[in-house]
């Protein structure tokens, strides 16, 4: 669906430039995030991404994207979040 929204079909919306750095989310994350809190309000467990780019906490070590603020407060101090979080780990 995240890639549907980047179509002239699904509103031609772009996601935050490179250059923006951790932390911003952009517009098609905005929407996917509303639609995340739609399920979510039915009694889904999915949280809300926090950044469109992921960020490592350690030089070539996994990558991590935000899905809870307090997953995107550790990841700014550069800590890896607590395994109650909801994150990404590539």
């Amino acid at each position: 669906m995240h890639e549907l929204t980047h179509s002239g079909l699904g509103g031609g919306l772009t996601d935050p430039p490179r250059s923006a750095g951790f932390g911003p989310t952009g517009p098609t994350v905005d929407r996917m995030n509303i639609i995340r809190s739609e399920l979510n309000g039915k009694g889904g467990n999915y949280g809300q991404r926090s950044s469109y780019q992921a960020v490592m906490t350690t030089p070539g070590g996994p990558a991590y994207l935000p899905f809870t603020s307090s997953s995107l407060n550790s990841l700014q101090r550069g800590i890896v979040p607590a395994i109650t979080d909801k994150f990404i780990k590539f």
